[in-house]
């Protein structure tokens, strides 16, 4: 939430070959203070099978792969 570690984090993402984000599924589709990279730097989602249908249908259509 701190917006000096989201850039932190967006740089790292940008920059990187592949990008794992780890995340459950309370997390996904909440509001955060700050923004730490886009959607399309992310290659996989790590998280639990709770994730909304229309969430995953989402990331699929985005080429992001889910990982339960």
């Amino acid at each position: 939430t701190d917006p000096n570690e989201a850039y932190t984090k967006e740089l790292v993402m940008k920059n990187a070959d592949k990008v794992f984000v780890l995340a459950d599924s309370s997390k996904i589709g909440v509001e955060s203070f700050a923004v730490s990279g886009e959607l399309s730097y992310m290659n996989a989602l790590i998280t639990d099978s709770e994730v909304d249908e229309n969430v995953a249908k989402q990331l699929n259509r985005n080429n992001i792969e889910i990982i339960y």
